[in-house]
């Protein structure tokens, strides 16, 4: 693949940055980055290029959740339509969901690492049918740009993550409504972006680890946000003393917070 000009890449990605909503404080050409092309999203997750990719045609954006963005172009209806992405972690199993996305999970179930959705647009913005491959030893982007007339540059790219929250921390007392403890959360740009009901036990899992408390009630609580999103950002506030609905029925009568009916 024929590399782009820099500058052009640059301005497609500010342009995808500023389209999708998506923060990145740090965005680079692989080849500034790393020797190696590897891109760590947690201590024990990675991503990289392939060993025979061209590092020009690759910009690439470490958010500050930890997630890692790789957007790559494509110049020309010559170029190749797979695009490998090696992932070095310890996962048993990986799937691909109806909406394109990817997620991971080691032997015992619990999540090991995410891939959003794939997109790809032309220079116009017109949407080029994509979708991810698992491969030997990661994933695969297929970006099936031959099969209509588009106007190149292509972009397109993968986004990788781990962390659905930060800045994780437990209310108890007179903050706590002096009625049992209350766990705020705020979503990550990737846990925002990556929502869809097969990632709520991915959601849980990491919530309950880092808050060191659950109950059956918070549990339906933050269901119930995560499925009447945007309206609880920009933080999540899950209080233990609330009765236990299904998160449905909380969001459709009581805006996730029964019985008081405010959303929070």
């Amino acid at each position: 693949m024929r590399p782009l000009p820099r500058k052009a890449l640059a301005g497609i990605f500010i342009a995808v940055v500023a389209l999708s909503g998506s923060v990145a404080p740090q965005a680079s050409y692989a080849e500034d980055i790393t020797s190696d092309l590897e891109f760590a999203v947690s201590d024990d997750v990675s991503i990289s290029l392939n060993s025979s990719a061209n590092p020009e045609d690759y910009l690439v954006s470490e958010k500050e959740d930890g997630s890692v963005q790789i957007i790559f172009s494509i110049d020309s209806s010559d170029s190749g339509s797979r695009h490998e992405f090696p992932i070095d972690a310890n996962y048993s199993d990986i799937k691909i969901f109806d909406d394109g996305s990817v997620v991971a999970t080691d032997s015992e179930g619990e999540f090991v690492f995410g891939i959003a959705s794939p997109w790809a647009h032309d220079a116009v913005g017109q949407q080029v049918p994509t979708w991810f491959e698992i491969s030997n030893d990661g994933i695969a982007q297929v970006v099936d740009h031959t099969s209509g007339e588009f106007t190149y540059p292509i972009t397109a790219d993968p986004w990788l993550g781990v962390d659905l929250y930060t800045n994780v921390y437990i209310s108890t007392g007179s903050d706590a409504d002096g009625q049992g403890w209350k766990i705020n959360a705020t979503p990550t740009a990737w846990g925002k972006a990556n929502r869809a009901p097969h990632m709520w036990f991915a959601h849980r899992d990491e919530l309950k680890t880092k808050a060191g408390r659950w109950n059956d009630s918070v549990q339906e609580q933050l269901y119930c946000h995560i499925a009447g999103y945007p309206l609880s950002l920009p933080e999540y506030n899950l209080e233990s003393w609330r009765p236990v609905v299904n998160w449905s029925i909380s969001l459709a009568k009581y805006r996730c917070n029964p019985y008081s009916g405010a959303i929070s």
